[in-house]
């Protein structure tokens, strides 16, 4: 029995022996292969992310970092959202890659051409420098007559005054001043007499005053006398200086006439069947057909045709207020009858309507410095005997469109819809002149210069 007892326990314990050498070996096996992380050590790799890209994976390193690298063959997608969109950088030194990144930077003084998508210099003038820009090239002086010091390479003024009186010098200064009764033409820089003549306000053809009207007066058309503005006897209308007496208009179906009075407008009364009411109604009596004018008793349309004149580019006067939205034009027009004085008028304030239809201006609303109707213009054309204006004519009809090419600098092309006609008026009522003449301007599209 002992026997038997020895034998059970030595097999126990061969047992217990053989199980923990197996364990053993499966610990050491466990530790020889080890974890992946483990094995990725092993290769030399540090994380799985490594493995990833070892293994051909598509996974971007660095999911935050979108940056687009210089490197015009380095396809990594910059926009994680749309990982099959590959950057393009081929030939480009900034810009867009194409997928929401760029391809560099420009450095400092430089800007991206996104349309060559290379770097271009930014030339440093100013306008009182000159010389080299920076980038190549050379800053000139902006005003014609300034000349750049190569030392200090600044811009000086140099003025000009050869063979001058008198006038500006080119730099802010003047060339010389006139005596006592002489004054300056400007254009040629000459001393000369006064152009005034029987003008007595207002400027002569040189620009030079011819003397000036009083406290709320106003010079006439023709510079032969001052108007005195006032509102005496007045209940509607303007004051002959822009301003208004009473309300400035009358109630429906009345007009204000040349003496402030508020008068019935009433074309079956009065016999009229073209023109206006009244010189002083907004409401026609009928129209003409295009060349024909209304009878100065507005009883009939006349045949006779209108002379036919063009007008060169509407110059701005001295007068002219940008700043202020006010604008005052000029022009030559051919044939001119005679003499080169002779002139078309134009002042608006900007903006006008969408057109100004010349129909709609009133020579009551144009008898002061500046307009005041519903066109916020008025037209006229003014010829001369000598220095005077002796023949006044004012718009009667007529549209052309002005907004459409306006600048704010007041330079515009107007195309003209229906020819402007201009007929002879009453230097002071603005009444029609009995059998008087008329022109029609055959110019499209009409064209103005800043000033």
């Amino acid at each position: 029995m002992k026997k038997f007892l020895t034998v059970m326990l030595l097999l126990l314990a061969m047992f217990i022996f053989v199980s923990c050498a197996e364990d053993e070996d499966d610990e050491n096996e466990a530790a020889d292969t080890g974890t992946p992380s483990d094995t990725a050590a092993g290769n030399g790799n540090n994380d799985t992310t490594d493995t990833a890209a070892d293994t051909g994976s598509e996974t971007p390193s660095d999911t935050s970092d979108t940056s687009v690298p210089s490197d015009p063959s380095d396809t990594t997608p910059s926009d994680p959202s749309n990982p099959d969109c590959q950057p393009n950088c081929a030939g480009k030194q900034c810009g867009s890659d194409g997928c929401g990144g760029q391809c560099g930077t420009c450095g400092e003084g430089r800007i991206c051409d996104v349309g060559t998508f290379t770097c271009q210099c930014t030339p440093n003038c100013d306008g009182n420098t000159c010389g080299d820009n920076g980038c190549g090239g050379t800053c000139a002086c902006l005003n014609p007559n300034d000349t750049c010091d190569p030392v200090t390479k600044t811009c000086s003024c140099i003025p000009v005054c050869t063979d001058k009186e008198c006038g500006e010098d080119g730099c802010g200064g003047k060339c010389g001043t006139c005596g006592s009764g002489l004054f300056c033409d400007n254009d040629s820089g000459k001393c000369v007499e006064s152009k005034c003549g029987e003008k007595i306000c207002g400027k002569d053809e040189f620009g030079n005053q011819c003397g000036g009207c009083g406290y709320q007066e106003r010079c006439s058309i023709d510079q032969t006398q001052c108007i005195k503005c006032s509102c005496e006897g007045r209940e509607c209308g303007s004051d002959g200086c822009g301003g208004l007496c009473g309300l400035g208009t009358c109630g429906d179906g009345q007009g204000c006439n040349a003496e402030g009075k508020c008068v019935p407008c009433d074309c079956n009364v009065t016999g009229k069947v073209c023109g206006r009411a009244g010189s002083e109604c907004n409401m026609e009596c009928g129209t003409c057909k295009y060349g024909e004018a209304c009878s100065a008793d507005q009883t009939q349309c006349l045949t006779k045709q209108c002379q036919q004149i063009s007008i060169k580019d509407l110059i701005q006067t001295s007068v002219s207020d940008p700043a202020n939205r006010f604008f005052d034009y000029t022009a030559e027009y051919t044939p001119n009858n005679g003499s080169s004085k002779n002139h078309i008028s134009l002042t608006f304030y900007y903006p006008p309507s969408d057109y100004i239809d010349f129909s709609r201006i009133y020579f009551n609303t144009c008898t002061g410095d500046k307009p005041n109707n519903v066109n916020n213009a008025c037209a006229f054309i003014k010829e001369y005997t000598g220095e005077l204006i002796t023949k006044l004519y004012f718009a009667q009809s007529g549209v052309m469109t002005i907004t459409g090419g306006f600048n704010s600098n007041g330079s515009f092309v107007a195309p003209v819809d229906r020819q402007p006609i201009f007929v002879e008026v009453d230097m002071n009522t603005g009444e029609l002149v009995p059998n008087g003449s008329c022109y029609v301007i055959t110019t499209s599209p009409i064209r103005a210069k800043a000033k």
